[in-house]
């Protein structure tokens, strides 16, 4: 008798995400107690999301809530590193200093910020963002074959 082999087709989705860009240099918990004022769900400062890559690893803040109205977990993630270290877990090594920037969106490096949901909803209209400090989000599709992508399924 002869085997039947069965394939599974699974196509996966784009994820919707936000792109925050903001119109003037401020710090992290600045922009946050802005944000904070504004909602009556209130962001705070989580686990960083690690990027592993070529043998290092990118540490980038991460700002999360829950909105009990939507049901809804929401994240900011800076696009850009603010720390690296080795897999191994040291800070320095003999090349440290020529660390390039490194980006989730390299090629949204004017982009400071990315909004994600834990349940992909692409809603970010029940944000209410400070008008004096950031331009309005930009929403955009993440596909299967882009890194970030990747990342992002790697962690939920």
């Amino acid at each position: 008798m002869k085997d039947n082999k069965i394939f599974l087709d699974i196509e996966e989705e784009e994820i919707s995400i936000g792109l925050l860009r903001l119109s003037r240099k401020i710090q992290d918990c600045e922009l946050f107690f802005n944000i904070n004022l504004l909602n009556s769900f209130k962001f705070s400062r989580e686990k960083d999301f690690i990027l592993k890559k070529g043998g290092r690893l990118y540490l980038f803040v991460q700002y999360q809530t829950y909105d009990e109205i939507t049901k809804c977990t929401y994240s900011f993630i800076a696009n850009k590193f603010y720390d690296t270290k080795l897999e191994d877990g040291t800070h320095y090594d003999l090349f440290s200093n020529l660390v390039e920037e490194t980006y989730l969106l390299p090629e949204y490096r004017d982009v400071d910020y990315i909004l994600l949901t834990k349940d992909f909803l692409s809603d970010f209209s029940v944000i209410l963002l400070p008008d004096n400090l950031v331009f309005p989000i930009q929403e955009m599709l993440l596909s299967p074959e882009q890194e970030l992508y990747q990342t992002i399924q790697y962690y939920e």
